[in-house]
C-alpha cells in the first residue's frame, strides 16, 4: 500500500508484464490515496491487478513460486534482512519509524 512499492513496479517489471498488487493504503494518511506515476506504467504497458482480500492459494503461492524460481527479483524492494530473533526490531522499523526512515520490505530469516 505504499507509493514507493507501486511506483517501483515499472523499473523492475518487464514490458507487458502482469503485476499483482497486494497491500492496503493507510486510510489515516491521505484517505487511502496513493500517488502513482501513470506515465511510467503506460510506457511499460503493464497489466496491473489489485487484490483486497487475497486468496493465499491463488495469489501468494504463484508469487512465492516465481521468487523461488528466480523469475522475480525481489532485491530492489527488500530494504532489510534480519534474523527472526530481531522480529520486534522489524516491527519497529516497519511501523514506528518516521516516514523517510521507515523500512520498505523486511525479510526475516528463520
Amino acid at each position: 500500500g505504499l507509493p514507493e512499492s507501486i511506483n517501483l513496479v515499472p523499473a523492475v517489471a518487464r514490458r507487458n508484464a502482469q503485476v499483482i498488487c497486494f497491500g492496503v493504503p493507510d486510510k489515516a494518511q491521505h484517505q487511502g490515496l496513493v500517488e502513482v506515476n501513470m506515465l511510467n506504467m503506460l510506457r511499460q504497458e503493464l497489466k496491473v491487478h489489485f487484490s483486497v482480500g487475497p486468496n493465499p492459494d491463488r495469489d501468494y503461492r504463484p508469487a512465492l513460486d516465481w521468487i523461488v524460481q528466480g523469475r522475480i527479483d525481489v532485491t530492489p524492494v527488500v530494504s532489510h534482512i534480519l534474523p527472526f530473533e530481531q522480529i520486534q526490531q522489524a516491527f519497529t522499523m516497519a511501523f514506528d519509524e518516521p516516514e523517510p526512515h521507515r523500512a520498505l520490505k523486511i525479510v526475516l530469516k528463520f
